[in-house]
């Protein structure tokens, strides 16, 4: 066995590790504003411009859709006359249909 270090040759520090080296490489920091604005393009680029036309195209479609629908059981109605029994209403499909969700 080896004897004790006394205790007055040991130096006492409140740091006893060595220093730890930089990194190479930088750490990730957060991303800075731009002159422009901020870093991510929430401005409405052509992609979104071109949904957007083509949900208004759909809607129209499918309003003359629904008017051309809605002529016919008129017509279907006229030519009946009051004899007939009431129908139910018809449930349209909503398959296809786009939703405009805002967030």
């Amino acid at each position: 066995m080896l004897p004790p270090i006394p205790q007055g040759l040991v130096p006492v520090t409140a740091q006893q590790d060595e220093p730890k080296p930089k990194p190479a490489i930088a750490p990730v920091t957060p991303a800075q504003e731009t002159a422009k604005g901020s870093a991510l393009g929430l401005e409405r680029d052509d992609v979104s411009a071109a949904q957007d036309r083509a949900r208004e195209e759909q809607r129209r479609r499918h309003r003359q859709q629904q008017e051309s629908q809605d002529l016919e059981v008129t017509e279907e109605h006229d030519l009946a006359g009051s004899q007939a029994e009431p129908q139910e209403a018809v449930e349209l499909s909503r398959k296809g249909l786009w939703v405009d969700v805002k967030v």
